[in-house]
């Protein structure tokens, strides 16, 4: 059940990668940068799946990992703007749209 839920978050995260600014897009593939950037809880993202979503796809993930939001919340607001895609708790996502981090 973990192995599925992580391949359907990892296709949710390919599809709002592929879609995201179409035009960045064309202009990444033009310079040949096809990867996303991951910030997400520790052991959230199987490894296995993490390289099947590579392999599959071409594009290559850089995973960094935090422990708790917390944790998390004073890089994000420090300026941490290369991550693609970030998965805090429910509570941290409505503190990150307050303070305008999303």
């Amino acid at each position: 059940m973990k192995k599925v839920s992580v391949l359907l978050l990892l296709l949710c995260f390919m599809t709002a990668f592929l879609t995201a600014g179409c035009d960045s897009l064309a202009e990444e593939e033009e310079e040949g940068d096809d990867t996303l950037y991951i910030y997400s809880w520790g052991d959230y993202l199987d490894s296995d799946v993490i390289a099947q979503f590579e392999e599959e796809t071409g594009i290559h993930v850089v995973l960094d990992e935090f422990d708790t939001n917390e944790s998390m919340y004073p890089r994000v607001k420090e300026g941490a703007t290369n991550y693609d895609l970030i998965c805090p708790s429910d509570y941290m996502i409505q503190k990150m749209a307050e303070n305008d981090l999303l």
